[in-house]
């Protein structure tokens, strides 16, 4: 006996064995298979969801109590994972970039109106799996500070964050609801979310105070506090019913206290092979390009400092940095941007001496003087 592998969406009867062998033959890859299958389980209503996973709750048992009788091992679906890759990071700012492209003027100033507008200029796509992982590892979520070569260390604060990202860094920290909080007013319900359904929902409604709210939720669930799973269950939803306030409300340090506490969940765990990381990785990231000098890599001195790092700057100063310096955390701890000095226009100061022998006959162009990055 095995577990019916046939799946029925609407006119459409997917065999998954049958489709694996068919596919592969033409070179399809399998990912065709779960998207066509992945959307037309979305279109299910709940209780269709729920008779499926009864039929399959059902299925397992009378299969388990099978394997039994017959005294044979139950096969069961090992999880795959990334080859050495210790993390999977959840905070997505390519989501954010993806969406503000979809949308229209109206809508980015109703963005700007509540003092979102930095997220509109975010230029990175993708965080690298190589510093990512030596930003979680080498994060103090108790003094929320970065340990850098040796003694250093780089402290990241809420002001840090509110010029990284351009949101709010005064007034009362946003509060997360409970499942006890009473929630008035109009507008999306505060179901769990799926990543790809709500950018499509912002895109389709109209600019208005719904918009305003679910466009906060969308935020926090895939850039400024994302959870560590693939849904996203709204926990800012009260704090979104005036929507006047959002603007008043401290964003900055919210991000702070999420990054700090799903980072902490995560070094508690440290023996295990492979987790998800929630929280906004991507500001880490910004903080530490942006304050761990290398060389004289410079970067347009703008605000807010998310704006400054594209993809493309990003990957040099990646290579760069592990090219001539072997491994991260080695640069020079340089000041925080001011956005009133017009003076400093770049990272410009000198390597620590101990490092620059190293450099030496290393073949490296200064990136800096040679003018390859605007």
């Amino acid at each position: 006996m095995v577990l019916n592998s046939t799946y029925n969406f609407g006119v459409l009867n997917v065999d998954r064995k049958e489709y694996q062998h068919t596919v592969s033959a033409k070179g399809v890859k399998l990912t065709e298979y779960n998207d066509i299958a992945r959307t037309a389980y979305n279109k299910l209503s709940e209780e269709e969801m729920r008779k499926r996973k009864e039929e399959y709750l059902k299925e397992k048992e009378e299969y388990e109590k099978e394997m039994e009788r017959l005294g044979k091992p139950i096969l069961r679906k090992a999880r795959v994972q990334i080859k050495n890759q210790k993390y999977t990071i959840r905070c997505s700012p390519k989501q954010m970039s993806s969406l503000v492209s979809r949308i229209d003027e109206t809508k980015k100033q109703q963005i700007r109106d509540i003092g979102f507008g930095g997220l509109l200029d975010i230029q990175c796509h993708w965080i690298p799996s190589g510093i990512a992982t030596w930003l979680v590892d080498n994060f103090n979520p108790t003094l929320s500070s970065l340990n850098v070569h040796g003694d250093g260390v780089l402290p990241l604060t809420s002001k840090d964050i509110s010029l990284i990202l351009g949101i709010p860094n005064e007034g009362p920290v946003p509060v997360e609801d409970t499942d006890t909080t009473e929630v008035g007013g109009t507008g999306p319900s505060r179901r769990t979310y799926k990543w790809n359904e709500l950018p499509n929902e912002l895109v389709a409604m109209n600019a208005g105070e719904e918009f305003v709210r679910l466009f906060v939720a969308f935020s926090c669930g895939c850039l400024l506090a994302p959870t560590t799973r693939a849904e996203h269950k709204i926990k800012v939803w009260n704090c979104t019913q005036l929507v006047d306030r959002v603007a008043r409300l401290n964003w900055a340090e919210y991000v702070r206290i999420v990054l700090c506490n799903k980072v902490l969940e995560v070094q508690k765990k440290s023996e295990k092979q492979h987790q998800y990381v929630g929280g906004c990785i991507f500001v880490l990231l910004i903080h530490y390009l942006d304050r761990v000098q290398i060389l004289k890599h410079k970067v347009s001195r703008t605000a807010p400092r998310a704006k400054a790092w594209t993809d493309a700057l990003i990957s040099e100063r990646d290579a760069l940095e592990i090219k001539n310096l072997g491994a991260y955390g080695k640069g020079k701890l340089i000041g925080q941007y001011d956005p009133e000095d017009n003076e400093y226009d770049g990272q410009s100061t000198e390597l620590p001496p101990d490092l620059v022998g190293m450099l030496m006959n290393s073949g490296h162009t200064d990136i800096g003087v040679s003018g390859s990055v605007p």
